[in-house]
């Protein structure tokens, strides 16, 4: 159970979140406008970069939860301390847990 009383989400669960932010991180890309709209590319850009953010954070979360340390996964994302995986992470691993339990039935 999580602090707010709702169930634990699974590895399996945090990694649909992390599909479903690779999906909405590639058409944000895929839709963005042409170099002639420039804050139109950057605002593609930024909504890209926030879900692949919420993506490999949610990714994070299943490995953790799976039972991978953090040397592992900072290795895997070519960090150097578990510390600075942790910081860099931390963001995305909030917004992952947030979207999977709104997603999940209470």
């Amino acid at each position: 159970m999580t602090n707010d009383g709702h169930p634990s989400p699974t590895a399996a669960d945090l990694w649909v979140t992390a599909a479903r932010g690779r999906d909405a991180a590639a058409d944000a890309l895929r839709e963005s406008p042409t170099a002639d709209d420039l804050l139109g590319t950057l605002r593609a850009l930024h909504q890209a970069q926030r879900a692949a953010e919420l993506s490999v954070g949610a990714a994070v979360e299943a490995l953790l939860s799976s039972g991978h340390p953090w040397h592992e996964i900072a290795a895997a994302l070519g960090l150097g301390p578990t510390d600075e995986a942790r910081r860099v992470t931390e963001r995305g691993r909030a917004e992952a847990r947030e979207a999977t339990r709104r997603r999940l039935p209470h």
